[in-house]
């Protein structure tokens, strides 16, 4: 016999030399130009990875330089009643301060502020101080 079945597949006999028949094609030239590839979309991937995140950072770091600069933007007209803010975020957010810093930079007087800590109070006092820009057709971009 020659040839041997194992399995249901026939497999040529080969008694330790190989023969042509039993040389599976293979080409150098594809195996390595296969391996280019798959190492460039590797370096590619990483490469966009990178610009990914790099971008992010910049961004990043642009909002907090910006917020930055507005804060102390804001310090310096808000150190002309006595107020200083710290987190341009966290600080403006009650509104009382967002309503001084629009009075000192109109010279009108605007509604008094609401005291109270609770939410309701915080939203009367942005909203008095929405209006009060409305009320001078200033435009707000992406705002009610």
């Amino acid at each position: 016999m020659s040839s041997a079945t194992a399995n249901g597949i026939h497999h040529p006999q080969t008694n330790g030399h190989n023969s042509q028949q039993d040389q599976i094609p293979f080409n150098i030239d594809q195996l390595a130009a296969d391996f280019d590839l798959a190492g460039q979309d590797e370096c590619n991937s990483s490469a966009r990875m990178f610009e990914r995140t790099r971008i992010q950072v910049l961004a990043d770091e642009r909002g907090h330089v910006q917020k930055k600069t507005f804060t102390k933007w804001v310090n310096s007209h808000l150190t002309r009643v006595g107020c200083r803010i710290n987190d341009l975020y966290t600080d403006l957010g009650d509104g009382r301060n967002l309503i001084r810093l629009l009075e000192i930079l109109s010279g009108e007087r605007l509604p008094k502020a609401t005291r109270g800590k609770m939410r309701i109070h915080c939203l009367e006092n942005v909203d008095k101080a929405i209006m009060f820009l409305q009320e001078q057709h200033v435009h707000l971009e992406n705002i009610g």
